[in-house]
């Protein structure tokens, strides 16, 4: 902050005499001064303890006297002591972790300037602790716009570093699971065509090996959306209680209480992408109640998402349960499909009919986008864009015994067909 005195107390009283002396307004009676004064020092005490309260530590800075008031909570946080700092008031600065010193120059920089100053650094305790605090202030101007003085509060903010740390560890942890599985399963996969060129294996050999590959993802699938419902969502539940719980304090300042809503908002939307990516990796209503309900909260789930309408009709599907593997062909082909329309469509509406019909299991997406060549998305050659997600939506048909075909035009829409033949029961 400055480089002169300290004392116990705001400036505030003493520029006031000096404003009374130049004039600036009357001196109450001696009676009234002393009430005022009383009043003054109670509103300050309610103020102190409100901030106590909310862990925040009160500090101002006189621009123009050099003189500096803190209150008792920035030594709880600093872990100075009040001799310390009435020694050298600069020493708190010697606290500050040498890679953010740029936000305490910052902070001169918009006491020159008179504008608001926010800052999140760590402190160096004396004690050998590390804090992170939150450092807030405004700058108060007289009636020409020149800066008078700083008015501020440090809140310890290492809870909430900390957590966000820990989710920044466990989100770096899952990327790097996933991309061991994802390697171990390209392993196999080439594994798996080096066993198949190398002895000539049979149809049949393929699809049981590839059925293996599939199941495998589907596994991963739902352990992965498992962990993340069960372990991370807990503790980002936790977290929006928790923030809850603290913004229902009646004496909370408005200003931090605005703040904590703002967190408390991120907190509840990570709650939302982390619900998201579980349903995406695996939809519990697949393995609960079956296609019928799989596909119909896909399709609200994906408009909501989207903004494009879809149209859902379904046949033959309510209250029947299919093998579990030809279940999740149907979904996984269906929710390919769809990502293709948003990705690459630009579509308005699309159309979606899945039925039971003739011994046979069809699904039908149409939309109205813009449509594309069909040569070059069945091209059996891999690449970027939708050509790679219609070759796997094209394998899966045939491992589940069924076939997928296209339908489109240059800017007439596309629709994707699947039928695949049910299995007699017993076979």
């Amino acid at each position: 902050m400055n480089r002169n005195a300290l004392t116990p107390g705001p400036p505030c009283a003493a520029a006031d005499e000096r404003a009374a002396r130049h004039g600036h307004f009357e001196v109450p009676a001696l009676g009234q001064r002393s009430r005022a004064e009383q009043m003054l020092a109670q509103d300050k005490e309610r103020l102190e303890l409100a901030l106590d309260a909310a862990q925040l530590g009160l500090w101002e800075w006189s621009l123009r006297s050099g003189r500096l008031w803190f209150s008792e909570a920035v030594l709880r946080i600093t872990g100075l002591t009040r001799e310390a700092l009435e020694a050298d008031h600069d020493c708190w600065r010697h606290l500050v972790d040498p890679q953010d010193l740029e936000a305490i120059w910052a902070m001169d920089e918009a006491a020159r300037e008179g504008r608001g100053f926010h800052a999140e650094y760590r402190l160096l305790r004396p004690d050998g602790g590390l804090r992170w605090v939150a450092n807030d202030a405004r700058c108060v101007c007289d009636a020409a716009g020149k800066p008078q003085r700083m008015v501020g509060t440090l809140a310890d903010v290492t809870a909430r570093k900390q957590v966000e740390e820990a989710l920044r560890l466990a989100h770096d942890e899952l990327e790097q699971r996933v991309q061991e599985r994802t390697a171990a399963l390209e392993l196999a996969n080439t594994q798996l065509a080096n066993e198949v060129a190398e002895r000539g294996a049979t149809d049949a050999q393929i699809r049981e090996l590839l059925d293996q590959l599939v199941n495998a993802e589907e596994d991963e699938r739902r352990r992965l959306a498992r962990e993340l419902h069960d372990s991370l969502g807990q503790h980002l539940t936790a977290l929006t209680l928790g923030l809850r719980a603290v913004l229902e304090d009646p004496a909370l300042p408005r200003a931090l209480r605005e703040r904590l809503a703002q967190l408390r908002e991120v907190t509840r939307r990570l709650d939302d992408d982390v619900d998201r990516l579980s349903y995406q990796l695996r939809p519990a209503l697949l393995d609960d109640l079956g296609l019928n309900d799989a596909l119909r909260e896909l399709a609200s789930s994906w408009a909501e998402d989207s903004g494009i309408a879809v149209d859902l009709h379904t046949r033959g599907l309510r209250g029947r349960r299919f093998d579990a593997a030809l279940e999740t062909t149907v979904y996984r082909v269906v929710q390919e499909a769809l990502t293709n329309v948003r990705k690459h469509a630009q579509a308005s509406r699309v159309g979606l009919i899945v039925e039971l019909q003739d011994g046979e299991l069809r699904a039908i997406v149409e939309d109205d986008g813009r449509g594309m060549a069909v040569e070059e998305e069945l091209r059996p050659r891999a690449g970027p864009g939708r050509r790679l997600g219609m070759r796997g939506m094209a394998e899966r048909a045939r491992q589940a015994g069924g076939r997928l075909d296209l339908e489109t035009e240059a800017g007439q829409g596309t629709t994707v067909y699947l039928s695949i033949p049910l299995q007699p029961e017993g076979s």
